[in-house]
C-alpha cells in the first residue's frame, strides 16, 4: 500500500492504520521533539476535554494511545491498547497515505514499553541505557492540505481565506474574552522572549538577552494600551496546518497544536494566518513584513481590512487593537518565532532563517518608532 513519510531533523512523520482508522504517527529524533510532542499531546487532551469546542470537534485530531513522555521518562496517562479521548473512529490529522504498520504497533513495538512503573506503566531509562522516545499517535483527518493550494491556485485564497477567518472568528466568540493584555505580559510576551534570548545566546552570549532589549522595551510599550481576547490560541495558524473540502470553501482539519493555549492571546492566529498567506503568494517573509510594520507603525491598509472584517482591530478599539498598531504584528511574530524555535535547534542555527525572520525585527525595534 502507498506510504507516505515526512523526516525531519528532529521529527519522522508517517501515517498508518489502527482499527480500521488512519492515525498520523509522529515519532521524535531529540529530546527537544520529544518534550515538543509531550506539550502537543497535553494541549490535544485539553483540547478533547473542553466542552465549549463541541461544534468544532470533527475538526481536531484527537490523541490515541500513550503521552510521548519525554526521554528518561514513563507516559504519564493512556495505554497503547486504545485512544485515550474518544474513540479511533474520530476524523483526524493531515499527513495522507497508509503505512504498513499499525498505529497501535507504532507505539507497542518502540523500545520503551516495560510495564513495571506503579504510577505510569512504563519504567525510567536504565542506567547507560540509551534515551526511550514515544511517538505522538493522532487520529487523522479528512480533507485536502491547504498549504500547496495557495501558490498553486492563487484564485481561491479569497475563499480560503475568508473560511479560515471565520472559523477563529468563532472560535474566539466561544472559548475568550477581551482583556488587557498588560494583564498577561509575562505568559504572553515575557516567556517567548526567554526563549528567543536563550536560542540567541547559545555560543554567542553578546545576541542573547542584551540583544533584546530594545524589542522586549517595544512590546511592553505596544501591549501597555492593547486590548485581545483570552481564548483558545493555535499559536501557528497558517495555510499548512488546515485541510480543506473539495470544494475549497469549509475548513475540514487542524493540527499541529504544540505551542496553543487555552489562554493566549487569540487574535496572533488571524494575524498568523494574514502574514503567513501574504509570505506563500510571494511577498516578503514574515519578520521582513514586521520589521516594515514596525518602520511605519501599521499594518498595510489591506492586511488591516481583511482583519477587520473579521472581527479583529489592528489598530483602535476592540480586540487586536488599541494605543499602538503594532501591538498585534510584533506579538504574532514573537509566537512564531519562539514557537520554532522551541520545536528544533534547526532554526536557531540557521543564519538564513536568523537573517530573514528575526534580524530585520530586531534591528527596527533597536532603531525605535520612525519620527515624521
Amino acid at each position: 500500500m502507498p506510504r507516505r513519510t515526512l523526516s525531519e531533523d528532529c521529527l519522522l512523520v508517517f501515517t498508518a492504520e489502527w482499527a480500521g482508522t488512519g492515525c498520523v504517527v509522529k515519532y521524535p529524533r531529540t529530546e527537544r521533539a520529544s518534550a515538543s510532542l509531550a506539550r502537543e499531546w497535553d494541549r490535544l487532551r485539553e483540547l478533547a476535554a473542553d466542552p465549549r469546542l463541541a461544534p468544532w470537534r470533527a475538526l481536531l485530531p484527537e490523541a490515541v494511545g500513550s503521552r510521548p513522555s519525554p526521554p528518561g521518562r514513563g507516559a504519564r496517562t493512556g495505554t497503547a491498547d486504545g485512544p485515550t479521548t474518544g474513540t479511533a473512529d474520530s476524523p483526524a490529522n493531515g499527513t495522507t497515505g497508509t503505512a504498513d504498520s499499525t498505529a497501535a504497533g507504532a507505539v507497542a513495538e518502540t523500545p520503551d514499553r516495560p510495564a513495571d512503573d506503579p504510577e505510569t506503566g512504563a519504567a525510567d531509562d536504565p542506567p547507560g541505557a540509551p534515551p526511550r522516545r514515544r511517538p505522538l499517535v493522532q487520529t487523522l483527518l479528512p480533507g485536502v492540505p491547504a498549504g500547496p493550494l495557495l501558490p498553486e491556485r492563487p484564485q481561491e485564497v479569497r475563499r480560503t481565506t475568508t473560511a479560515a477567518l471565520g472559523l477563529l472568528a468563532a472560535l474566539r466568540a466561544a472559548t475568550g474574552r477581551p482583556e488587557p493584555a498588560a494583564d498577561h505580559l509575562s505568559e504572553w510576551a515575557h516567556e517567548q522572549l526567554d526563549v528567543l534570548a536563550a536560542e540567541l545566546g547559545r555560543g554567542r552570549p553578546e545576541a542573547g538577552a542584551g540583544a533584546l532589549g530594545p524589542l522586549r522595551r517595544r512590546l511592553d510599550r505596544a501591549l501597555a494600551g492593547t486590548t485581545l481576547t483570552r481564548g483558545w490560541t493555535h499559536g501557528d495558524f497558517h495555510s499548512g496546518n488546515l485541510l480543506l473540502d473539495e470544494g475549497r470553501t469549509r475548513i475540514t482539519g487542524v493540527f499541529d497544536w504544540g505551542n496553543s493555549r487555552a489562554d493566549g492571546p487569540a487574535e496572533i492566529d488571524a494575524c498568523t494566518f494574514v502574514l503567513a498567506t501574504r509570505e506563500a503568494l510571494g511577498g516578503p517573509p514574515m519578520g521582513r513584513q514586521v520589521a516594515e510594520v514596525l518602520r511605519r507603525g501599521r499594518l498595510p491598509s489591506a492586511d488591516r481590512a481583511l482583519l477587520a472584517a473579521h472581527g479583529v482591530g489592528a489598530d483602535g478599539p476592540g480586540p487586536g487593537g488599541g494605543d499602538d498598531p503594532v501591538a498585534l504584528p510584533l506579538l504574532t511574530w514573537l509566537w512564531h518565532v519562539s514557537g520554532n524555535l522551541r520545536k528544533t535547534p534547526w532554526f536557531g542555527r540557521s543564519r538564513r532563517w536568523l537573517g530573514v525572520t528575526v534580524t530585520p525585527v530586531l534591528r527596527e525595534a533597536a532603531r525605535g518608532p520612525e519620527t515624521p
